[in-house]
């Protein structure tokens, strides 16, 4: 095998753990949901309660995104700065 295939091997798998995990906890969070509507006898719609749990499990990789890019901006005005002394 090449170099360049070796090299994408784990980052596919990192990326099928990460997608796997998502499921997991997005499966998890509407059971909870599920169990907590029959305990207290309110109408359970699954779509509702999707549509919220995909809303903050997005948070986290949104999060992830916002520091990188905060973080390159830092590091170019960083160069800007260096360039100009």
């Amino acid at each position: 095998m090449n170099a360049k295939h070796q090299q994408k091997k784990p980052r596919i798998k990192a990326t099928l753990k990460y997608l796997v995990v998502l499921v997991l906890v997005l499966l998890v969070t509407i059971f909870q949901d599920y169990l907590h509507f029959r305990t207290n006898e309110y109408p359970f719609y699954a779509s509702e309660s999707f549509l919220f749990n995909t809303f903050w499990i997005l948070i986290l990789p949104v999060a992830f995104l916002l520091n990188w890019f905060l973080q390159m901006v830092s590091i170019n005005e960083k160069r800007k700065n260096v360039k100009s002394s």
